[in-house]
């Protein structure tokens, strides 16, 4: 969830290292782990293959969730707003967070 705060919100480039070993910190991960794993390349083929999984069955963007049946998708920092139409409560009752509207 941290990376998707600085993803959404625009206040880090998740391509960058500095970045990356500032939200694992902020996750409870040691800096210093992050860090050499990045540099050290492990895991880059697993998450490569993911992608490709991630690809191949249409998804485009994150979150993403195929609810009630089959083929419907929905994707995006639209999700939370769209998930609220289905809810049983109103969105007023629902905080969704200023950042998801």
């Amino acid at each position: 969830m941290e990376l998707f705060g600085d993803y959404f919100e625009g206040t880090g480039d998740i391509t960058s290292y500095d970045t990356l070993v500032r939200v694992g910190v902020r996750a409870g991960i040691d800096g210093e782990e992050v860090r050499a794993r990045l540099e050290s390349g492990k895991g880059g083929a697993e998450v490569d293959a993911q992608v490709g999984d991630a690809k191949s069955k249409g998804i485009r963007g994150v979150p993403h969730t195929t609810p009630f049946k089959a083929g419907a998708r929905w994707m995006g920092r639209r999700i939370l707003s769209t998930l609220s139409r289905f809810l049983p409560r109103s969105r007023r009752e629902i905080d969704l967070g200023s950042r998801f509207r």
